[in-house]
């Protein structure tokens, strides 16, 4: 079936949403037209491209909720393709993303595009955004960045040149830095140097702080660390190696990671167990970060930015 056939606000049977590939939930019966998907909501808004596999179980002509396909998968923002790398959410909904040889760019409080903030072209990695409102970028084989409060130019810290990748903002404050093929690195309170943690040298990537002061590093081609309460060293949760590159922790301790290679994004529900797939398609993920209200941001190396 054409979605181009279906009126505005039209509800949307299973066999409709199948064929254009949504995964569906069991369990609904009918439901209210705000809560169905609409050709309007496809077509303009969420633009969802999933894969079919992930519908095959499900009764046909099941009314589909919005809420159902919402929670579950990150949707393509429409944003133009660029070298996409770090992401970070301050605490007034604003999300960055930086982008290799290029510039960083801005979603304001969490709607519209992202728009360049006309920084210098730098190799730009990691980001994070710190409780008070100061966001961090870091560079490749260069230094570490600050935006004092949000505003104003990404200025250096003069921090010693490495290959800097992740980053991660704790709820108390401290700024953490991984180096890849280095050590992880960590600035107390938000001000002064940042200092090695003294941890084994890995291919360190992607960093998240989850609300319960948990830090944590994912490793290319290896495992995923934590370190608990944000003290002592970091230790493996034994997950499956992956090409891992960005890492998120979402309000309600939800711990999300994404990988690059035949890539997916994969989620560890309230900060315990495995990190298990959450069959989105194989993007090359590579950034990632979380909102304040919830939502989940994920980028794709050369490609688009999305959002659950």
């Amino acid at each position: 079936m054409a979605w181009n056939s279906l009126a505005n606000n039209q509800m949307v049977s299973f066999t409709d949403a199948q064929t254009s590939g949504f995964p569906l939930k069991s369990g609904q019966s009918y439901i209210t037209s705000d809560q169905c998907m609409t050709r309007l909501d496809i077509e303009t808004t969420y633009k969802v491209t999933i894969g079919t596999t992930y519908a095959n179980p499900y009764t046909n002509e099941q009314l589909v909720a919005k809420i159902d396909w919402l929670d579950t998968n990150f949707i393509a923002l429409n944003q133009t393709s660029r070298s996409w790398r770090g992401m970070a959410v301050d605490p007034s909904g604003n999300a960055y993303a930086s982008t290799d040889v290029g510039d960083i760019y801005k979603q304001t409080g969490g709607t519209g595009n992202f728009i360049g903030l006309g920084q210098v072209s730098r190799n730009w990695r990691g980001m994070a955004a710190a409780p008070n409102g100061d966001v961090y970028a870091c560079v490749s084989n260069g230094n570490i960045y600050k935006q004092t409060g949000g505003t104003g130019n990404f200025v250096t810290l003069n921090q010693t040149t490495r290959n800097w990748f992740g980053m991660a903002a704790a709820p108390n404050g401290d700024i953490y830095a991984s180096v890849n093929g280095g050590d992880i690195y960590k600035q107390t309170g938000g001000t002064g140097n940042f200092v090695a943690l003294g941890q084994t040298s890995r291919a360190w990537f992607g960093m998240a702080a989850a609300p319960n002061g948990d830090i944590y590093a994912c490793v290319d081609n290896g495992d995923i660390y934590r370190q608990a309460g944000g003290a002592g060293n970091f230790t493996g949760l034994g997950q499956t190696s992956r090409t891992w590159r960005g890492m998120a922790a979402a309000p309600n301790g939800n711990i999300y990671a994404c990988s690059f290679s035949i890539g997916n994004i994969y989620k560890r529900v309230g900060g315990t167990g495995n990190f298990v797939t959450m069959n989105q398609l194989n993007y090359s993920w590579y950034g990632m970060a979380a909102a304040p209200n919830g939502d989940v941001y994920a980028c794709v190396l050369n490609g688009d930015i999305y959002k659950q």
